[in-house]
C-alpha cells in the first residue's frame, strides 16, 4: 500500500504551517510589546524571509515545476512486505515490519501520527495527507497489529 500527498493537500499542509507560524510570531510580538520591549528590525526581517518568502517560493516551485517524469514526491507513506516507510523532501523514515508495535494520534492541531516500534518510531503530521488517505494509513496499520 502506498499513499502520496496530493497537490491540493500539499497546499493545505503548507497553509496550516504558515498559520501556526503566524500565531507564534503574533504571540511573541504581543508579549514583547506588552513587556515594553521594542521589536528589533532583524527579528521582523528574519521571520518575513524565513516564514513567507522561502515557503512561498518552495510552494510555487512545487506547483509549477514539479511535474512529469522527474516529479518529486513531497510526502508519501508506504507499507511493503518488509517495512513501513514515510518519505518527505527532507528524507525517509524507515521501520522494519518486525519492529512495528502500534500507533497513536497525539496533539490537537495539527495532530501527529506516531508509529511506535521496538527500536524506533515514525512521526508525521496528520495534515500531510487527506482524511481519506489518513483512514487508509490507519486501516493498514490496524491490519499489521
Amino acid at each position: 500500500m502506498k499513499v502520496v500527498q496530493t497537490r491540493v493537500q500539499g497546499l493545505i499542509y503548507r497553509l496550516d504551517n504558515l498559520v501556526l507560524s503566524l500565531i507564534g510570531i503574533c504571540l511573541v510580538s504581543i508579549a514583547m510589546v506588552f513587556f515594553g520591549k521594542d521589536i528589533p528590525q532583524n527579528y521582523i526581517k528574519f521571520y518575513v524571509t524565513g516564514l513567507f518568502i522561502i515557503p512561498i517560493g518552495v510552494t510555487v516551485w512545487l506547483a509549477v515545476f514539479n511535474s512529469g517524469k522527474s516529479k518529486v514526491e513531497e510526502y508519501s507513506f508506504s507499507v511493503t512486505e518488509d517495512a513501513i516507510v514515510f518519505r518527505s523532501l527532507s528524507g525517509s523514515d524507515y521501520m522494519p515490519i518486525s519492529e512495528y508495535k502500534d500507533y497513536v494520534v497525539k496533539g490537537w492541531w495539527p495532530m501527529t501520527i506516531c508509529i511506535i516500534g521496538s527500536e524506533s518510531s515514525i512521526k508525521f503530521s496528520q495534515s500531510v495527507f487527506s482524511a481519506k488517505q489518513i483512514n487508509q494509513i490507519k486501516n493498514e496499520l490496524d491490519r499489521l497489529r
